[in-house]
């Protein structure tokens, strides 16, 4: 996160006893990290494992597939379920966790690379998330003074959504939010060809032209929202303020985020503070296909 960012992302939530958070602040960033994860090392060991045997389980076994008809499924071929769900407290967190995975496909090999892959990221966004409010507490317990509250667990909130599914694609995305002095919150999305276990592209969807598509979205999307929103702001290269000019809007990139909505049309997402202020959040744009 760059350095406007985090100070937008610090000033955007009001914040109790702010001498205290200010303490809790400066120690974190003046210690190094270290990270305790002796717990969650365990809890996680074999994960990627438990979604081999879930995917094979489905896929041979009648009765365990019979077992999961009550669970809501959205799509038609690739179904997205929660595959594991856990709420653990102690000390320094309060987390909250579904992990999905797909069934239903018929392809035990495309299935098992898929989960893998949200296995390991689930995984990683669970120790990252850990080892934050772990750094947290250590920081706290260092600057804490004796009329000071106890130690507020950050809340921690890893889940997903399921944007759009076919017999030829799966479009989802991880989500992984903390709540302590501040909010953060990051969104990984998914787009997979379902034949063949590939990434789809947004010049899959779009055609050569995939970029300069983009783009006009985008741009016509700012138009039209400042025309309506009085409210809305967008960084720019127009205004007085130089800072403004690193992050207003110019182009889409090679790795530009998106999903794929129910229409078939590709949705580029930008995250909270990226082309505009933290309290306009999330900005989305969907671009026709031609």
């Amino acid at each position: 996160m760059n350095r406007r960012a985090l100070r937008e992302l610090y000033h955007s939530t009001p914040v109790p006893e702010e001498e205290l958070s200010r303490r809790v602040e400066e120690a974190i960033r003046r210690q190094r990290p270290r990270p305790r994860m002796r717990g969650w090392q365990k809890s996680l060991t074999g994960l990627a494992a438990c979604f081999a045997l879930f995917v094979v389980s489905v896929n041979l076994s009648p009765a365990f597939a019979a077992s999961l008809q009550d669970v809501p499924l959205v799509g038609d071929v690739a179904q997205l379920v929660t595959f594991d769900h856990f709420h653990q407290v102690d000390a320094a967190k309060d987390i909250v966790v579904e992990i999905p995975a797909i069934r239903g496909t018929g392809n035990t090999a495309l299935e098992q690379q898929v989960n893998s892959r949200i296995a390991d990221k689930m995984e990683a966004l669970q120790q990252e998330a850990a080892q934050m409010a772990e750094e947290y507490l250590e920081a706290y317990n260092a600057t804490k003074a004796p009329e000071d509250p106890e130690f507020w667990k950050v809340k921690i909130l890893i889940d997903y959504e399921l944007k759009n599914s076919t017999p030829e694609l799966l479009s989802f995305v991880l989500r992984s939010s903390r709540t302590a002095a501040n909010a953060y919150s990051q969104e990984f999305y998914y787009n997979i060809n379902m034949q063949t276990g590939a990434d789809v592209t947004l010049e899959d969807l779009l055609g050569p032209d995939w970029r300069e598509l983009c783009n006009q979205a985008v741009t016509q999307g700012i138009a039209q929202r400042l025309a309506q929103d009085p409210n809305a702001i967008y960084y720019t290269t127009e205004d007085d303020d130089p800072s403004d000019d690193e992050f207003a809007f110019r182009t889409v990139t090679e790795d530009q985020s998106f999903y794929i909505n129910e229409r078939g049309n590709p949705v580029v997402v930008f995250a909270k503070y990226q082309i505009a202020p933290g309290y306009m959040g999330i900005q989305e744009f969907e671009v026709p296909r031609p």
